[in-house]
């Protein structure tokens, strides 16, 4: 699959057009490495002319991430769904786009709607990766899994950091 998802105007403007691809461009998206994708995502959507001469677009991107924790730097494979609805409207200019509402770009007859799957998949990555809600993380003096052990380290000993705060207390 090339790594644009585009949709030939003369098609959609006939019938609905029903797609399912691969994204193999997701490199992109600029991670930051808190996860990693375990295989390209799948995206699926049904195209379909609006009343107003633009496209109207649904489907669903199913994508499969390997995260590390935040807290306790272990890793897990998540899968996850993220729901695609918008639409591509003739004569709007660039800037005055809303949520969900796009301005439709012909590149000659065809919509290159990539661009707009992969800001939505971007946009639905989490953005502080935590392996479960309830992760205690790791312990700050001996880096112990909290979730898997306990330390014996002396965690009653106060943290430095917070010994100006404990005088201005007294």
């Amino acid at each position: 699959m090339p790594d644009s998802l585009t949709i030939e105007l003369r098609s959609v403007a006939e019938a609905a057009i029903e797609r399912s691809d691969r994204l193999t461009a997701v490199a992109t998206l600029g991670t930051g490495g808190e996860f990693v994708f375990v295989e390209p995502p799948t995206v699926s959507f049904v195209a379909q002319s609006s009343a107003s001469g633009g496209i109207q677009v649904r489907g669903e991107l199913d994508a499969r991430i390997r995260l590390t924790c935040r807290r306790c730097l272990a890793e897990n494979e998540e899968s996850f769904v993220v729901p695609l609805e918008f639409r591509l409207e003739p004569g709007l200019e660039p800037g005055v786009e809303d949520e969900g509402v796009f301005a439709l770009r012909p590149d000659g007859d065809v919509v290159d709607i990539g661009p707009i799957v992969r800001e939505e998949l971007s946009l639905a990555m989490p953005e502080f990766p935590e392996c479960r809600e309830d992760c205690r993380g790791l312990c700050p003096i001996c880096g112990v899994n909290l979730n898997e052990a306990t330390c014996e380290c002396g965690s009653s000993e106060p943290d430095p950091r917070w010994e100006m705060l404990r005088k201005l207390r007294v």
